[in-house]
């Protein structure tokens, strides 16, 4: 056992030698030793168990700040990143103000947006109450990246019925500059089937063709 104990996780060195020191505190003289040494031993196993317990406490907490951490960076890298996105598909603002706020100014010869001239359509992933909504242009299926000019794709919801043919029926969930976009349902609406339409929007604010309607079911 000797020869074995440094390879021991810390709870398992601990668990094995409190057994040994157990049994020489019951008969130090069978195990060769005295109770002093037993004694000695006790100690400093009781040592090792308060550093370990504060040591694990140390790194419940560390995971628990690097856990918070990281969920605020990816908060604040989303919503900051959408805000850019959105800033940076206006076109009144002025390279000083760009500047201003570190984003690299317009080139000096600025192009007028282009009107949609196709669709998008979507891919949808669920969840658990929740649709993950892959939005792709037609005419570059195996591409993420918008047409030029687009500022985003528009999404709206119908749930259950049969399919939607426009918006008509629909709701307005969003206009996405950035695939996917993720929908949250309630938990009434598990079973149902969720349809989803799609349409191209320019930065100029011209809407394209529907997409063909996406219908999902909703997982409870």
């Amino acid at each position: 056992m000797a020869d074995s104990l440094s390879n021991l996780s810390d709870r398992d060195l601990l668990a094995g030698l409190r057994i040994y020191n157990n049994a020489v505190l019951a008969s130090p003289e069978e195990f060769g030793l005295t109770a002093a040494e037993a004694t000695a031993l006790q100690g400093d196993l009781e040592n090792f168990e308060n550093s370990l317990d504060e040591w694990d406490a140390v790194n419940a907490e560390y995971d628990s700040k690097l856990e918070a951490k990281n969920a605020a960076r990816q908060q604040a890298l989303n919503r900051g990143r959408g805000q850019r996105k959105l800033t940076r598909a206006k076109t009144d603002v002025s390279n000083e103000s760009l500047a201003s706020a570190g984003l690299s100014p317009y080139d000096d010869v600025r192009t007028a947006s282009a009107s949609p001239s196709s669709a998008p359509f979507a891919l949808v992933d669920f969840g658990k109450l929740r649709h993950t909504i892959n939005f792709r242009d037609k005419n570059a299926p195996d591409s993420d990246k918008k047409p030029d000019g687009m500022l985003g794709a528009e999404i709206w919801l119908k749930i259950g019925g049969d399919a939607p043919i426009d918006n008509a029926e629909c709701a307005y969930l969003a206009t996405d500059t950035a695939t996917p976009y993720v929908n949250q349902f309630g938990a009434g609406d598990a079973g149902k089937t969720a349809w989803y339409l799609l349409r191209w929007v320019s930065k100029n604010g011209d809407k394209g063709d529907w997409s063909e309607a996406v219908g999902v079911t909703i997982n409870g």
